[in-house]
């Protein structure tokens, strides 16, 4: 954005086709900019100075783990539901509870979250390291 103000503004963008072009451009490359920019975290957060197999790796296994962790929150705080006294007041009796939000058991909020985000580490991808 920056780089388009100041364009606007040194006169070396002066049309409205000009502006198109720019963001045309620039939706062309953000995938790459975006990918540069994920690297470079990973980079900084793991304390790397270069791309690595062993850098990956270790990614996916935090990544499962920070997975895991988030769907156990999510199964107990969605557990509450059917456990907390004053939640429950509303029923008559676990069956009502049951016929308004369904039994926890049958409650696959937790595993479609971590479903979809497990597809993210998606193996026909390839880096060349």
């Amino acid at each position: 954005m920056e780089e388009l103000i100041s364009g606007i503004e040194n006169g070396s963008i002066i049309s409205w086709d000009e502006i198109h072009q720019f963001t045309e451009k620039q939706v062309f490359l953000y995938p790459d900019e975006k990918l540069k920019h994920a690297v470079s975290v990973l980079l900084y957060f793991y304390d790397e100075e270069a791309v690595s197999e062993r850098l990956f790796e270790q990614f996916e296994t935090d990544y499962i783990e920070l997975l895991d962790d988030i769907v156990f929150q999510i199964k107990k705080s969605r557990k509450k539901d059917y456990d907390d006294e004053f939640r429950n007041a509303v029923y008559r009796n676990n069956d009502e509870l049951e016929s308004v939000i369904g039994k926890f058991e049958d409650d696959n909020v937790a595993d479609k979250f971590k479903a979809y985000f497990i597809d993210t580490l998606n193996p026909d991808i390839t880096i060349d390291l």
